[in-house]
């Protein structure tokens, strides 16, 4: 179904929006329209056109999850959005909101999704960036929570999230919640 041709991103788009006015005249909440629209909105955002992604990403979080749920290559279409908006993250305008659509797309695919506690230590770094200390640790503390849940062979994500925290409240000044989190 990829219609992305090398190169033309412009071109990939007017097939994909081709699709959609196709299939929706047959099947309105297709997820092979919502794929279209993943892919469209994934497309803007790598041509730096944030704001055209925004109506489709809309569009898909408003669809019903039984059809998502239906379709693994939908969920991966959703999830390379995702990965896109966090691209983004750094940006002075859209950063902040990248981070939230990344993170409402994760959800929307699966609320326990795997990929979670990089979107929760991407938050982080944003509010410590912005000396937002505490939020900063808020989003660290979710990520360990899932974290430590891990077999074995992923603590690394565990150990490196635990260092994150005890580094922001080295950076706060808090040198006892910082012990704390190492004896932890």
């Amino acid at each position: 179904d990829s219609a992305e041709i090398h190169g033309d991103n412009a071109g990939s788009i007017k097939l994909y929006l081709h699709l959609i006015d196709t299939i929706g005249k047959s099947d309105p909440t297709s997820p092979r329209i919502l794929r279209a629209r993943a892919r469209i909105a994934r497309l803007h955002l790598l041509e730096h056109e944030y704001d055209e992604a925004t109506p489709y990403v809309k569009s898909i979080l408003i669809a019903p999850q039984s059809r998502v749920s239906e379709d693994p290559e939908l969920m991966v279409d959703i999830d390379d959005l995702s990965d896109a908006y966090l691209r983004y993250q750094k940006d002075p305008v859209n950063g902040y909101n990248s981070l939230v659509r990344s993170y409402k797309l994760r959800c929307f695919i699966n609320p326990k999704h795997p990929h979670l506690p990089e979107t929760y230590q991407s938050f982080a770094r944003y509010e410590q960036a912005h000396g937002n200390f505490d939020k900063a640790i808020e989003w660290l503390q979710k990520a360990v929570a899932i974290e430590s849940t891990y077999p074995p062979q992923k603590l690394e994500r565990y150990v490196h999230d635990m260092t994150m925290i005890y580094a922001i409240y080295q950076q706060k000044g808090d040198n006892k919640a910082a012990e704390s989190v190492m004896r932890d």
